[in-house]
């Protein structure tokens, strides 16, 4: 598998021999399966065109007793980890390795094994009160902990050192322990271990007389501790596993029992953003959003921006666990929410999923929390059936796999930029002094309802073409879209508005709202921004208001804020009660400053009329719109040609028509309740033939001695052209027509009815038809 060239992360992708992979996998726990299983099932993975296999190593299974290591089967076949890798690399899977320390996996003790906290008792964390904390957590950098993890680290990294790709082995990651400070949040504990605690002082030896001041101190250190924590798994790794990518996964969607929600998931980011700073590293989200449907797949698209946010540029964009079932039979997850998501995601630029759980299992010697049974809903089911979703799996791995040169190598298409700002999210323990705090309760309650479910969501359902900044940590001159949309409350930084202003004096567009900062993040006065923008009488309105914005009046908001616009304003909106100012653009230094003083829920569709004329009204006209507008749509290009997602949350057929530079037809595409269509356009099939477009998924693109076949999988009535530079003779399997224009290339197929198709193309040395020629397909239509 190797030529010995590194890996790389390179523009989003992982980079492998210099091709840009899209890592279609799924997790399979060796330790869940007899060891005959093994090789059928990673079989069935690579028939469902899965390319990585995603393995958790616990820790307690291979070295149940200390300094009793057990990698070859010596004391249960299933500890066998070298087959079960020698195996993935004869099927020619990749593999994701997952050695902990922690793994979780509904694991005892997380997969960390008993003896540590039998033996040593003092590594485990504290509480405020001096108590065990209540997730036996250890203390991540306490030295003997570090010790006995470096040492299992080491020892597994030398065990899967001839596994590597760079040694002609399958690993291609490696993650680094798992959900780091996932198990602080849920308890609202944090670690208030003697040592820590002695960090803490040492680097913050004066109290602060503001509470605020020193709770930001306090999540400032721990964000440094984490990062502290997996740089050391990195360097103890690092020697060994050499040029191998590193992921960080990150924890926080919560289960609201049918529907997940992702809008806790970005405390999860802010707890670990400083990750990004490591070296070779990736952040990287495990997403289960439960069932999908009009009122949460933004979820999923805000995350996915959010973490491709958190990364630094370049790094993998990729879901390390990625719903494919659920623990528990409820909600039952239906081929609609797999499919839905999985699309979602690759829509807005992941380049690849590891579906948890792919293949379900049993616990041996009595290592699982919740019992014997391990089975997940997944697609691959405990006792090796094949359930629906496996199917399901299996057409979106054809259609990755037939577009995959165009995949992994493109970006999608943005024209708007939003702001992650983690300092909202740094709440994932709040401590007794500061939980009625009204700056903290302003983060909870507004980053939900007004910016993730509110704006965002409005701009999502849109379909505006949005990427995403680290407001706090990316240099905002390289943001490459012209505008820079902050959902924010009237808490900011001083150097974070100070970086607002530069961005807009320099020559940026910058949108604000529903509120403008006025205060720091302890609640002190700060208006750096408001100053530099021209606004000193901003005022927010506490209570319901209807306003008129963009000639749309009665529109109600929980908040407004009102101010006066400079001089050079143009005002976009008044609250109807007093006639004041709540939405204004103005020009600032060589940029241009809009304040949207307007909070939106997101409740009624109206509100998305009230967005799109404000975007429209200062001048951002996105370059891919879909009518009607219920259906989702994104763009994704490269040098080997365009992808167009569209993609159907809600419960109605819809008839669609695509406006984009980017899809050269207004054709009308059908796309059925709770589906999605990945479209291709002037695609590079060969260096003769382009796919100019197509209004239906390509589920097979093959290349042989005798020419090229497409399979199409058709919903509806649709149409393939394509371009040829030479003479081609182009046949369709089934009922349909055929139409080719000698002068300019263009071959246009085209059927009446859903069905699959198979459409060859065959080189012929001379071109003996018409300039147009029309003629009826004649061979049976391929069901």
């Amino acid at each position: 598998m190797s030529d010995n060239q590194p890996i790389q992360m390179l523009k989003g992708a992982l980079v492998i021999a210099g091709t840009p992979q899209f890592l279609f996998g799924g997790e399979l726990h060796y330790f869940r399966l007899n060891p005959q299983e093994w090789r059928r099932r990673i079989h069935e993975m690579r028939l469902a065109h899965m390319n990585t296999v995603g393995a958790y190593i616990p820790w307690l299974w291979h070295e149940p007793t200390e300094s009793e290591w057990d990698f070859t089967g010596a004391t249960h076949p299933r500890r066998n980890l070298r087959q079960f890798l020698e195996i993935c690399h004869d099927e020619g899977m990749k593999v994701f390795a997952r050695p902990g320390p922690y793994v979780m996996a509904e694991l005892l003790n997380e997969g960390i094994p008993d003896w540590i906290g039998q033996s040593y008792p003092e590594v485990l964390a504290r509480t405020a009160a001096g108590h065990r904390h209540p997730n036996g957590v250890v203390s991540y950098l306490h030295p003997t902990y570090l010790r006995l993890a470096k040492r299992w680290i080491t020892r597994v990294a030398e065990e899967l050192r001839p596994f590597l790709y760079e040694n002609g082995g399958p690993i291609v990651l490696w993650q680094l322990d798992n959900e780091v400070g996932m198990l602080h949040w849920v308890s609202n504990q944090a670690d208030y271990h003697p040592d820590v605690l002695a960090r803490y002082h040492a680097e913050h030896p004066l109290k602060q007389s503001n509470e605020l001041s020193e709770y930001w101190d306090w999540q400032k250190f721990q964000q440094q501790e984490r990062r502290v924590y997996l740089e050391v798994l990195r360097q103890t790794a690092q020697d060994i596993v050499g040029t191998t990518p590193y992921i960080v996964n990150v924890h926080g969607f919560r289960d609201f029992f049918s529907y997940g929600r992702g809008i806790d998931y970005p405390i999860g980011l802010a707890q670990l953003i400083e990750a990004r700073n490591l070296e070779n590293t990736a952040l990287s989200g495990d997403f289960y959003p439960g069932k999908i449907g009009f009122d949460n797949y933004h979820d999923l698209v805000l995350a996915t921006l959010y973490t491709n946010a958190a990364n630094k540029p370049g790094r993998l964009s990729y879901s390390a666990e990625f719903q494919s079932g659920r623990l528990s039979d409820k909600p039952r997850l239906s081929s609609y929410d797999i499919a839905l998501a999985t699309r979602l995601v690759v829509a807005h630029g992941f380049n690849g999923v590891n579906y948890y759980m792919f293949s379900g299992g049993d616990n041996p010697e009595g290592i699982g929390s919740l019992g014997r049974r391990h089975d997940w809903q997944a697609p691959l089911a405990a006792d090796g059936t094949l359930r629906p979703t496996y199917d399901t799996v299996a057409g979106l791995g054809s259609v990755f796999h037939s577009v995959q040169s165009v995949l992994a190598s493109s970006e999608k298409v943005s024209d708007l930029s939003i702001a992650f700002y983690s300092p909202y999210y740094l709440t994932d323990t709040i401590g007794e002094k500061v939980q009625k705090n009204p700056v903290l309760n302003t983060f909870i309650n507004d980053r939900t309802r007004l910016h993730f479910d509110g704006i965002y969501r409005i701009l999502t359902a849109l379909s505006v073409p949005m990427t995403a900044v680290s407001l706090l940590e990316d240099d905002l001159s390289e943001i490459r879209t012209g505008y820079l949309w902050v959902a924010c409350t009237r808490y900011m930084d001083e150097s974070t508005q100070t970086k607002l202003a530069q961005y807009v004096e320099q020559g940026g567009h910058l949108i604000l709202g529903p509120d403008i900062p006025t205060f720091d993040l302890t609640g002190s006065p700060c208006q750096v921004l408001a100053t530099r923008l021209g606004i000193t009488d901003s005022q927010p309105c506490h209570q319901p208001e209807l306003v008129t914005v963009m000639g749309i009046d009665s529109v109600l908001t929980p908040r407004a804020t009102s101010f006066s616009p400079p001089a050079s304003g143009r005002v976009l909106g008044t609250i109807e009660s007093n006639g004041q100012t709540c939405a204004a653009t103005w020009p600032v230094g060589s940029g241009q400053a809009t304040l949207f003083g307007v909070g939106l829920t997101g409740d009624y569709l109206y509100q998305n009329e009230v967005v799109a004329r404000m975007l429209s009204s200062i001048g951002l006209n996105p370059r891919l719109s879909v009518t009607p507008g219920l259906v989702h749509a994104t763009m994704r290009t490269g040098d080997q040609g365009s992808l167009l997602s569209l993609i159907n949350p809600d419960d109605q057929d819809y008839r669609v028509t695509i406006h984009s530079p980017f899809w050269p037809t207004q054709s009308e595409i059908a796309v059925p309740a709770r589906h999605g269509l990945l479209l291709a356009a002037n695609l590079v099939v060969t260096p003769n033939l382009l796919i100019h477009y197509a209004t239906a998924e390509i589920q097979d693109l093959s290349q042989d001695d005798y020419g090229v076949t497409v399979t199409i999988n058709s919903l509806s009535a649709g149409q393939i052209v394509l371009i040829a530079a030479k003479p081609m003779e182009v046949t369709l399997s089934g009922p349909g027509f055929v139409a080719q224009d000698q002068a300019t290339g263009k071959v246009e197929v085209s059927w009446a009815r859903a069905g699959t198709y198979t459409i060859f193309c065959k080189e012929i040395e001379t071109f003996q038809l018409s300039d147009i020629v029309g003629s009826p397909a004649s061979h049976e239509s391929l069901e």
